[in-house]
């Protein structure tokens, strides 16, 4: 934190603003490491290796799933990397069939009430954690197979791995058409979490991260706007520097609410050092501050300015791509709770013009500036923020204390 003083000071203030129940228990340490400027290390990531594992039970514990598993969905086998080493490096295939195989299901958290797992612990079980799923009369694992395309998570069902060998032992738990009686397919319950099946994918996590800036005004232009009341001043930056901070990882089931999901830190147990994985960048940013004596009647209501910055951040970030044609990604936010600043910005080394096209010389595109005024009317009329929206794909405090009525009470837009 030595090279990064001033950035290092933001940051804490906005973890200090991280409304999140499930990082209460945290936060503080967090807060404490970064500001002893011990125990805590901001990590650039330069290469990222991604392998299957070769063992069904890793010895560390530092992992959110084991990738060796497979599936096949032609003939139902599973099966683990461990025992087939010959594949690593090729194109994988199902050893009973050849056909082509999928990573095999998993089962991801999907608790009722607000979840809390050790960092770094395993969060996502292979579908191996079922019970019974091991067939005690033939020795081997069972197959899984759909029963109806239309169901897919729904109808599975185990199958026999061999039913002319389990009839010929007169196995009690296959019926005619080779599908066990032998129970459901369902993990163990722990620590009081319910586990749910999914296919894995990205979406089972959601990272979590702030974004902080700094700029110099010599390399600045101020931009006018018609119709925006409550802005004070907004203002197109060249060359502005960002600081990204990934804090953690909401792990959950793909239908899970953020509320419900768990957080997984970077922790290394044996060192006790904290990983913050961070970027810095220099792009393009359009910076917009409140006006003050409308951000200082919420003094004494960090949760509610924070509310306001974001809300008022996602009605410009959310219409972006509709203006631009780039994609949502190409964009982020950052937010300056302190100054009550809100900075929209090109996520790319250098920007690519985004910000550029919706300004028309040092104005705002009165068409951009109309979608962002008539975002907190909502055709679904939801109670406070949703997808038809404020709700950005690319927001990293994964669409969070967003409110669409707050910015007409405060800021007057109609």
């Amino acid at each position: 934190m030595n090279m990064l003083t001033d950035l290092g000071l933001k940051l804490v203030k906005e973890i200090e603003n991280l409304s999140f129940p499930q990082l209460i228990r945290i936060r503080n340490d967090l807060i404490r490491r970064l500001k002893e400027q011990h125990g805590i290390a901001l990590i650039v990531p330069k290469k990222v290796n991604c392998r299957f594992s070769t063992s069904s039970t890793p010895h560390s514990q530092q992992y959110l799933t084991n990738l060796s598993w497979f599936w096949c969905r032609n003939c139902g086998y599973i099966f683990c990397l461990k025992g087939f080493k010959n594949m690593q490096g090729k194109k994988i295939k199902c050893p009973i069939c050849n056909s082509n195989v999928q990573q095999a299901y998993v089962y991801a958290p999907h608790p009722k009430s607000i979840p809390y797992i050790p960092t770094m612990s395993t969060a996502i079980y292979p579908i191996t954690s079922s019970i019974k799923i091991w067939c005690r009369r033939l020795e081997e694992y069972k197959r899984v197979k759909r029963t109806n395309l239309m169901r897919p998570i729904a109808s599975l069902k185990y199958v026999c791995p061999n039913p002319s060998l389990a009839t010929q032992k007169r196995c009690p738990y296959i019926s005619s058409n080779s599908i066990c009686k032998d129970g459901g397919i369902y993990a163990k319950q722990r620590t009081g979490i319910r586990w749910a099946l999914t296919p894995l994918s990205e979406d089972i996590t959601k990272p979590l991260s702030i974004s902080i800036f700094r700029y110099n005004n010599g390399e600045s232009r101020y931009i006018e706007h018609k119709t925006l009341t409550g802005i004070e001043k907004m203002i197109f930056v060249e060359n502005i520097t960002v600081l990204q901070v990934t804090i953690c990882a909401f792990v959950g089931h793909p239908f899970s609410h953020r509320r419900r999901r768990a957080p997984i830190l970077y922790y290394d147990k044996e060192s006790d050092v904290f990983y913050l994985p961070s970027r810095i960048l220099k792009t393009n940013g359009l910076v917009i501050k409140v006006d003050s004596n409308i951000y200082n009647k919420l003094l004494n209501d960090n949760e509610k300015r924070f509310e306001l910055l974001h809300s008022i951040s996602h009605a410009f970030l959310s219409r972006l791509p509709m203006v631009t044609g780039l994609e949502a990604y190409d964009f982020a936010e950052a937010i300056n709770t302190e100054e009550g600043e809100i900075l929209i910005y090109e996520n790319s080394l250098g920007g690519i013009g985004g910000i550029e096209g919706i300004l028309e010389e040092n104005s705002l595109r009165i068409d951009y500036e109309d979608m962002v005024r008539r975002s907190i009317q909502c055709p679904l009329e939801c109670p406070r923020a949703c997808k038809a929206c404020l709700y950005s794909d690319s927001c990293y405090m994964l669409n969070w204390k967003l409110d669409r009525h707050l910015i007409q009470r405060v800021m007057r837009w109609i």
